[in-house]
């Protein structure tokens, strides 16, 4: 989610994945407590409190969240923003045509 409450679009989530991966081998590698290449056990450890996180988040709803709405209302938005008004002199027109 962006800070507008949006869903990401794939360029934006693909490139806050390439920062997370770049700043945690850097963050790996100016930690000289671990010289050992990255196994799948060091990625949990590191995730844990994630997994946590998403197990109480599992439990706070009796259905699973969806983004429906979310989709729906950028929908409906472009849809508003691809409408166009007729210009003025059309409505003049309109009104000529129409019996007094």
């Amino acid at each position: 989610m962006t800070g507008a409450g949006r869903l990401l679009t794939c360029e934006q989530y693909a490139t806050r994945v390439n920062n997370f991966d770049t700043n945690q081998l850097t963050a790996s590698l100016s930690s000289p407590a671990e010289t050992r290449p990255p196994s799948g056990q060091t990625l949990y450890d590191k995730l844990e409190n994630l997994f946590y996180i998403e197990h109480e988040v599992n439990h706070l709803f009796e259905m699973p969240p969806n983004y429906y709405k979310y989709i729906e209302a950028d929908e409906t938005l472009i849809k508003i923003q691809r409408h166009h008004l007729p210009p003025e002199d059309w409505w003049q027109a309109m009104l000529a045509i129409l019996p007094r």
